[in-house]
């Protein structure tokens, strides 16, 4: 009986490996893109950052983030 009690614990305690989050909310954008909230909402508001409008909360898809990262990264290489 308390080998399966420690078998059953091992289990449960088992890392669990999480899919990062599909949309980020803007605090989180800004934080990833490495600026400040108002600029990221300024970029919301202006076209150059997509978002999506759940309920009350703006969201942007991770995808977006990452790739304007990489766009921005390329541009400075150039």
């Amino acid at each position: 009986m308390f080998a399966e009690k420690t078998t059953d614990q091992a289990i449960t305690r088992q890392p669990h490996h999480e899919q990062p989050p599909l949309l980020l909310s803007i605090p989180q954008a800004a934080r990833l893109l490495g600026v400040g909230v108002t600029l990221c909402w300024e970029m919301v508001h202006g076209g150059q950052l997509p978002s999506v409008r759940l309920g009350r909360r703006v969201l942007v898809p991770r995808h977006a983030v990452e790739r304007l990262a990489h766009t921005e990264d390329t541009a400075t290489r150039h």
